[in-house]
């Protein structure tokens, strides 16, 4: 996918059919650059450009960089000291009755869990090729409130709470909108052939900028 400019015939008729607009200096403005086509058949910026009427438009060359994004696999995000992971209950994740069955919120958790450890830069993969060690659960604690059902989305809400040399205690929290429907608080040990050893200083360090402010490393 192209961009087309704002000096072409077909990008001021594409816009102007788009807008409505009676003239394509209307439609466009004076000072518009690269019109991205997304852009105008979406009749909205499609995020990434250049400041219009409070939009960004980009040059043509990251359209497909920005289009291949849509195809990669959800991300988290944090929020504050909070790792938000979402959700949304399968036809596959439930039981006969149509609620969640209990197991699956542990599968939920483990890839908010996952990916918290992700966005804060932390890389198992790599670690674990390279002979430096793995996560592994050395404790959990779980409480049900309320049962999540078909098509809900959830939120899975993740904070880390405790850090020690080998290990960290991370809470987990499902959200169904403002509503807790189960807790659990989560020892991680970091481990090498099965023992605890102590993870990496990097590591420890990104868990520590996500403590509570009376929390640290112990």
């Amino acid at each position: 996918m192209g961009c087309l400019t704002a000096n072409s015939g077909a990008a001021k008729k594409e816009w102007v059919h788009a807008e409505g607009a009676e003239s394509a200096e209307e439609g466009v403005g004076s000072n518009l650059g690269d019109l991205c086509v997304l852009c105008v058949n979406q009749k909205t910026a499609c995020g990434a450009h250049l400041g219009f009427s409070g939009f960004s438009f980009a040059p043509a060359a990251s359209i497909d960089t920005q289009l291949m994004s849509l195809d990669a696999p959800y991300q988290g995000r944090f929020v504050g000291r909070e790792h938000r992971f979402a959700v949304r209950v399968y036809f596959e994740d439930t039981d006969f009755s149509g609620m969640v069955y209990h197991a699956r919120y542990l599968h939920f958790m483990e890839r908010a869990r996952s990916d918290m450890l992700a966005r804060s830069g932390i890389d198992q993969p790599t670690a674990w090729a390279n002979g430096v060690g793995v996560y592994a659960v050395a404790e959990m604690t779980i409480k049900y409130h309320r049962s999540a059902r078909f098509d809900d989305a959830l939120l899975i809400v993740s904070t880390v709470e405790h850090l020690r040399a080998a290990a960290c205690t991370i809470h987990q929290r499902v959200m169904l909108g403002d509503e807790m429907l189960c807790r659990a608080e989560v020892l991680a040990a970091f481990t090498k052939d099965g023992r605890p050893v102590r993870q990496p200083k990097a590591w420890t360090d990104a868990f520590t900028r996500l403590l509570p402010e009376t929390e640290g490393l112990s």
